[in-house]
């Protein structure tokens, strides 16, 4: 990231590709990298593979993301459909 920080990058994503990640482990790497980076904006793609799409993505938001990333395709797990777990006001 030091490389990239003064770049014409706007959006940074962070991704739990495979979806193995914890909400913990999430909320530790989010929060590590926005905490040493501030002035950036990092969002979050999640993948359901486990079940934890949602707290990660809450987790993530906690830590620090400022956007999440949700497939709604038919991918191999068959879409994570997360939007109806929030309200956004």
């Amino acid at each position: 990231m030091d490389g990239l920080k003064d770049s014409c990058i706007r959006r940074y994503m962070l991704p739990d590709t495979l979806g193995v990640q914890s909400p913990t482990e999430v909320k530790v790497a989010v929060q590590d990298i926005t905490q040493r980076y501030p002035q950036l904006h990092f969002e979050f793609h999640a993948h359901n593979d486990y079940d934890l799409a949602v707290a990660n993505a809450l987790a993530a938001v906690q830590a620090g993301a400022k956007g999440l990333h949700q497939s709604t395709g038919w991918e191999k797990e068959q879409g994570m459909h997360l939007w109806p777990a929030f309200r956004w006001h």
